[in-house]
């Protein structure tokens, strides 16, 4: 459901561990507390060390939180498409 994989990008996004060499996508200050989903727009809401960040590190974590949100849309979807897929012959 929307729920499940909303909280499941929650837990995704406040993940803190660095991946290789790459920066942990939220610095450990900065957490996700809630979301809504309004139609087709999904509104995040950080707590308040969110608006301390540099405004460079602010526009790499918008990105990075959009693409992370795209790709676990799509991944499901993949596999919803999967699971229905239905052949004619």
């Amino acid at each position: 459901t929307a729920e499940f994989m909303l909280q499941d990008m929650t837990t995704a996004l406040n993940e803190k561990k660095p991946s290789g060499e790459n920066l942990a996508l939220l610095p450990k200050e900065v957490e996700l507390k809630s979301y809504n989903l309004n139609g087709s727009t999904l509104e995040l809401q950080f707590n308040n060390q969110y608006s301390k960040t540099s405004r460079a590190r602010e526009i790499l974590m918008r990105s990075g939180v959009q693409s992370k949100v795209q790709n676990r849309v799509q991944s499901k979807a993949e596999n919803r498409r999967k699971k229905s897929l239905r052949l004619s012959l």
